[in-house]
C-alpha cells in the first residue's frame, strides 16, 4: 500500500550532482534544503573498486548510471574485459545493479569507433524496469558514411542487444547532450546544408534504440540549440546566441522554446533571458544546466566565476543560488524512493 502510493507520488527536482577538479561527483547542491534527507554526494554504498574510475554519467527519475573504466587498461582492452561496464543505483534506496559492457561480438571497436553517451531510461509509472541505450558511430574512412549503431540494455532481460544501425554522411553529426523526455531521448544533430551552412534537428529514439521522431529547429530564428530538457510534460529546448558568431565566450542572451503540439511540431516562444539580468555581463560564458520537472523554473551556471543561478520564466525573477568548489558536468537528480526488482542489491 505505502509502496503504491509513492509510485504516485511525482517526483521533483533535489539537487545537482557535481564533481570537484574534472570529477564528476563528490559534491551536491541540494535545492530542498536542510529538511530533506540528504543524499550521499559519495556514493559510499556503492561497491570498492580501487583499480576502477567511476564516472558518472547519466540520471533519469531517480536512477544514477556509472561508467567503469579500469585506468591501467588501454580503452579497447577494457571494452573486452569480463567486468562489469556499468552501475547503475538508487541513491535514495542505496540500491545497486552492475551491467555488462556491451557485446563485442555486435561491433568490433577500433580507433574508428566511438561512444557518443549512454543514457539511462527509466519510467516508473510505465515499468519497474530501466534501459541504456548505447549510440557509437563507426567513422567510413573509404566509404564517406558514418555508421550509427545503437545498442539497448535491458534490466528486464539483463542482455545487451543492437536494435538499430543508421548510415550518416560526412555532412551529419551528432551533437553532445541527450535527454531522456516521456520514455524517449532527445538529442540534436547537424546537418550540413551548404559548404558553410548547417540546420539543427532533434531526434527522437525510443528505449529500444529505434528512431520515433525528427524535429526541425531553425537557428537563425531560434539560435544555436544549446540545450533541450522536460517539463510539465513538455519538450523545452534553449536557443543561445552570440555576440561574435563562434565565440562561445560571447554569449550575451537564451531563448527558450516549448513544443507544445508535439504531433503538429508547435513551437511557442516563452521567453528570452540576457547575460545582463543572470550574471550582470553583456556577454559571458555560461551553460543551461537544467530545468526544473515541475516548475517554470530554470537552472544556469557561470563557467568563469563558478556562480550557479535560477531564473523564475514566469516572475523573471532571478536567484543566486551559490558559488559551486567544482565544475560542470552537473547531473540533475530526482530522488525515488521505492525500491526496485531490478536493483537487487545492497550493501
Amino acid at each position: 500500500m505505502v509502496t503504491d502510493c509513492l509510485r504516485k507520488v511525482p517526483p521533483t527536482l533535489q539537487g545537482l550532482f557535481y564533481g570537484p577538479n574534472g570529477e564528476t561527483f563528490g559534491g551536491f547542491f541540494n535545492l530542498l534544503g536542510p529538511s530533506v534527507p540528504p543524499v550521499d554526494p559519495s556514493f559510499s554504498f556503492l561497491p570498492k573498486m580501487p583499480k576502477t574510475h567511476f564516472t558518472l554519467m547519466d540520471s533519469c527519475n531517480g536512477l544514477v548510471l556509472f561508467d567503469l573504466t579500469p585506468p591501467h587498461l588501454g580503452w579497447v582492452v577494457y571494452c573486452f574485459n569480463s567486468t562489469p561496464g556499468y552501475i547503475v543505483c538508487n541513491p535514495a534506496t542505496k540500491e545497486w545493479v552492475a551491467v555488462p559492457r556491451s557485446n563485442k561480438d555486435f561491433l568490433f571497436f577500433d580507433e574508428d569507433t566511438m561512444i557518443i553517451s549512454t543514457p539511462i531510461v527509466f519510467d516508473p509509472a510505465v515499468s519497474p524496469q530501466f534501459e541504456l541505450v548505447q549510440f557509437l558511430l563507426q567513422t567510413g574512412k573509404n566509404t564517406g558514411m558514418d555508421v550509427f549503431h545503437v545498442h539497448t540494455y535491458s534490466s528486464e532481460s539483463r542482455a545487451w542487444s543492437q536494435r538499430a544501425t543508421e548510415c550518416w554522411s560526412h555532412d551529419e553529426s551528432i551533437n553532445p547532450g541527450m535527454e531522456s523526455i516521456n520514455g524517449m531521448i532527445h538529442f540534436s544533430v547537424s546537418v550540413r546544408l551548404h559548404s558553410d551552412e548547417y540546420e539543427n534537428v532533434i531526434v527522437a529514439v525510443d528505449g529500444r534504440g529505434e528512431k520515433r521522431r525528427v524535429i526541425r529547429w531553425p537557428e537563425g530564428e531560434r539560435g544555436l540549440l544549446d540545450f533541450l530538457g522536460q517539463s510539465q510534460g513538455l519538450l523545452h529546448c534553449m536557443g543561445a546566441h552570440y555576440l561574435v558568431p563562434g565565440d562561445y565566450t560571447s554569449m550575451t542572451k537564451l531563448s527558450v522554446w516549448v513544443l507544445e503540439d508535439y504531433d503538429k511540431e508547435q513551437w511557442v516562444q516563452k521567453v528570452t533571458v540576457t547575460c545582463m539580468q543572470l550574471f550582470g555581463e553583456v556577454s559571458c560564458l555560461a551553460c543551461p544546466v537544467t530545468i526544473h520537472p515541475d516548475r517554470s523554473l530554470a537552472l544556469f551556471f557561470h563557467l568563469e566565476n563558478r556562480k550557479l543561478v535560477s531564473y523564475d520564466m514566469d516572475s523573471k525573477e532571478v536567484s543566486a543560488l551559490c558559488t559551486l568548489d567544482g565544475w560542470v558536468p552537473m547531473t540533475p537528480y530526482v530522488p525515488y524512493f521505492v525500491e526496485s526488482l531490478a536493483l537487487a542489491k545492497k550493501r
